[in-house]
């Protein structure tokens, strides 16, 4: 069987958005254990290598986690629970959706680089199933020739929403 060298992920960020930093890093820790077959050894050991790995600042919160017995700090599946109860919803929505409010198209860029930079800004807003409609008002408002774009769009055969069009097309 061929040895392959595979780094682990890189320590998890306990600045900025804190729910897609902990979602980023447990993605890469399911794939990590997975590739380098750690998922088959004993689980404090697994316990063990993702304290080492996630670093210095999150095992900083681990120590904090009063929910966290000693005991449970050396089983995995505990930890991992313990850290999605902190990590997850710890956003603060208004905040997000403000920045959203605040994201318009500047002068340099391009309607397709700002039609992509939006929906990224909408992802930590929490709308669900409005957060198409909250995006496409928010392009309409923000875009600098919205009125002329929204002409153009609904006669061209190339649309930007493709999926939503049929929404926002006049018949």
């Amino acid at each position: 069987m061929a040895s392959y060298l595979i780094p682990p992920p890189t320590p998890m960020s306990t600045k900025g958005d804190l729910c897609a930093n902990w979602k980023t890093f447990n993605q890469a820790w399911d794939y990590f254990i997975i590739a380098t077959e750690l998922n088959n050894k004993d689980l404090s050991i697994q316990a063990a290598a993702l304290c080492s790995i996630m670093g210095q600042d999150a095992v900083k919160v681990i120590n904090s986690l009063t929910t966290l017995s000693d005991d449970d700090k050396k089983k995995l599946a505990e930890i991992l629970k313990r850290l999605s109860e902190h990590f997850i919803n710890k956003r603060h929505v208004v905040f997000e959706r403000s920045k959203l409010l605040d994201c318009n198209q500047v002068g340099h860029e391009g309607v397709d680089a700002y039609v992509v930079r939006l929906p990224q800004h909408a992802e930590t807003c929490e709308f669900e199933a409005l957060e198409f409609g909250f995006i496409m008002d928010h392009f309409l408002k923000g875009t600098y020739d919205s009125i002329n774009w929204v002409f153009s769009w609904q006669f061209s055969t190339n649309l930007i929403f493709p999926l939503h069009a049929s929404r926002f097309v006049a018949s």
